[in-house]
């Protein structure tokens, strides 16, 4: 190509060599107005936080002294675990109520593979389940439910020893404790 060619080719194609150098003006103009963008409101927003704070109130010391293996139907009547949870905090908040092992101080732990549950209270009614169907990493997570500011619930755990239970559970001991954890209810 010689210089008269090239001269030609720009004069043939000098709408569309304009075009594309307007493009890369509005492109970099725009890119650096919407870089360089600043809003500034007139309104005030204030964010308030709530306070977050459950409450558990145990009303009575579950026991499993002398107990024997037993069906389903007689576990669920069984003495109950009673305990109410509270919201006393400002914020409505969901929870987890967990079935802690207390360390013992002699003897042997009752494996939870034959050891049963039932959880009834707030939305809860669990029916009759194995103690280690419910693990969530290393704890035993019973129930959830969730609680609005000032709201209360009262709930009743029974345990019992699993009818196919052998004689090799013979004095071994069950020691655990309630525990709850509570988060902010998120509205979506």
């Amino acid at each position: 190509m010689n210089n008269d060619d090239i001269k030609q080719l720009f004069k043939d194609n000098s709408i569309l060599i304009i075009i594309i150098m307007l493009a890369c003006v509005v492109l970099i103009g725009s890119s650096y107005a919407w870089y360089k963008v600043s809003i500034d409101s007139s309104k005030t927003t204030t964010i308030v936080a709530g306070n977050l704070e459950l409450s558990l109130e145990e009303k009575n010391e579950i026991t499993l002294t002398n107990a024997i293996p037993q069906s389903d139907a007689n576990g669920m009547q069984s003495q109950s675990f009673n305990f109410k949870v509270t919201n006393t905090g400002t914020v409505d908040s969901k929870f987890k109520i967990y079935l802690d092992d207390v360390p013992l101080s002699s003897g042997t732990r009752i494996s939870d593979s034959v050891l049963k549950y039932s959880v009834t209270g707030g939305s809860t009614s669990t029916g009759a389940k194995y103690m280690n169907s419910n693990y969530v990493g290393n704890r035993r997570e019973i129930a959830i439910g969730t609680l609005n500011a000032g709201e209360s619930a009262d709930y009743q755990l029974r345990v019992w020893i699993a009818e196919e239970a052998t004689t090799e559970v013979s004095g071994q001991q069950f020691l655990a404790k309630i525990a709850i954890e509570g988060s902010q209810l998120n509205e979506e």
